[in-house]
């Protein structure tokens, strides 16, 4: 017998079937920019199914993920595992390409949001780009402009395999590295967030910076990344995810950059929401996972 109850929430699965949305205004960072700029940039899926000996990069899965088993056939069938694919071409300096999907979920419950990104050159371009020209982000907010939490990555750029090299193994841990690189996944811990917003409102309550604002931009480093607050922005009320391309600015703050156009193909994948927070009574093991390709799934386990 049992000497006091227990409560166990059993998840179920859903499939809630929305395709991202090409974000068509501008999104620059601060500074003068020819506003007539009109970069070449294209949406679409890539799938081990179709593209697993695609030259110069093959598609394998990401590291520690394995194909589902179809449940709804009586034969065993693995279900396609597929990734967005943004391609952007001249992007201009200081420019972003993004696409965008309407979300409404409280993540407070969570503590970490994931994903899994790739970077490649044009296969005519090999050769241009060097690690950390492009960067990758994510905003999350009530908003695309005015109420967001955002958060940058510099890209790692995976080499090409050209017509006669040995294609990418997925059966290799370190070849699924390779086309998927540690250094370019997002694993961010959502009190990061908490404590920039927290951060954030303390400077301009005690005027540190003098000319801060919550209509400012305020950003942080962490690690390579870059974590940024506009607004006020509530994670108990997210109602817009976005995903795209940056080429950063050059500043005297990024002396480095060297101010030209960037061509380059970005993929996503995993986009998950993990950790979930025991509540008392309650014994569970969740996670939230965003299908990257053409529909979202929900996932409670």
């Amino acid at each position: 017998g049992f000497s006091d109850s227990v409560v166990l929430r059993i998840a179920e699965f859903s499939l809630v079937y929305s395709s991202w949305r090409r974000y068509n205004e501008p999104i620059y960072e601060s500074g003068e920019y020819d506003l007539f700029n009109d970069s070449e940039f294209d949406i679409s899926v890539v799938n081990i199914e179709e593209n697993s000996a695609m030259i110069p990069v093959n598609y394998v899965l990401p590291p520690n993920v394995k194909r589902i088993t179809d449940p709804t056939t009586t034969a065993i069938k693995q279900l396609n595992e597929a990734a967005l694919a943004l391609k952007v071409v001249d992007l201009d300096d200081g420019n972003s390409k993004a696409v965008y999907k309407q979300f409404n979920k409280d993540l407070r419950q969570f503590g970490k949001l994931e994903m899994f990104i790739h970077a490649e050159e044009l296969i005519e371009e090999s050769g241009n780009l060097k690690d950390g020209d492009l960067c990758a982000f994510i905003r999350i907010g009530s908003d695309f402009t005015e109420n967001y939490y955002e958060y940058e990555v510099p890209l790692t750029y995976t080499p090409h395999r050209l017509l006669g090299d040995p294609k990418y193994d997925g059966n290799s841990i370190n070849d699924r590295y390779a086309v998927w690189p540690q250094e370019n996944m997002i694993s961010l811990e959502l009190d990061i967030l908490k404590n920039l917003k927290l951060e954030r409102d303390k400077m301009i309550q005690e005027g540190i910076i003098s000319d801060l604002q919550t209509y400012h931009t305020y950003s942080i480093s962490h690690g390579n990344n870059r974590a940024s607050i506009k607004g006020k922005p509530n994670l108990g009320n997210v109602r817009t995810i976005m995903i795209g391309v940056r080429n950063r600015k050059k500043t005297s703050k990024n002396i480095y950059d060297d101010g030209q156009k960037k061509s380059s193909v970005v993929w996503f994948n995993e986009l998950r929401l993990t950790d979930l927070s025991d509540q008392s009574g309650w014994a569970a093991i969740a996670s939230t996972r965003i299908g990257i390709a053409d529909f979202a799934t929900l996932s409670l386990a």
